[in-house]
């Protein structure tokens, strides 16, 4: 079994970073596999609204967004976790979720 954790802080080493480290400890003492994306590390161009993905079968941005779904795909389960900025979402974040 493999949980893949997905960090939206922009913080690296803050709040939500600690928490999910914890939870990922626990897991791998339970003998579970573990991986983690950091969105805030990553490369993510904004959606160009083409609607038109599906015909190209994967993402014309050559972004680190190809890597990040194929990751979620192959989990068996997956954590969230983010900081809660003014009751929304880190906006990269977003583009991650929608």
């Amino acid at each position: 079994m493999k949980v893949l954790a997905v960090s939206g802080s922009p913080r690296p080493q803050g709040n939500t970073a600690f928490l999910l480290d914890e939870v990922l400890s626990e897991l791998e003492k339970a003998g579970i596999e573990t991986g983690r994306i950091d969105i805030a590390q990553a490369n993510i161009k904004p959606c160009l609204g083409h609607d038109n993905c599906a015909e190209y079968k994967k993402c014309l941005q050559h972004d680190d967004m190809d890597a990040i779904f194929k990751d979620m795909a192959e989990a068996d389960g997956l954590i969230v976790a983010t900081p809660v900025y003014c009751v929304c979402l880190p906006w990269l974040f977003g583009q991650v979720l929608f």
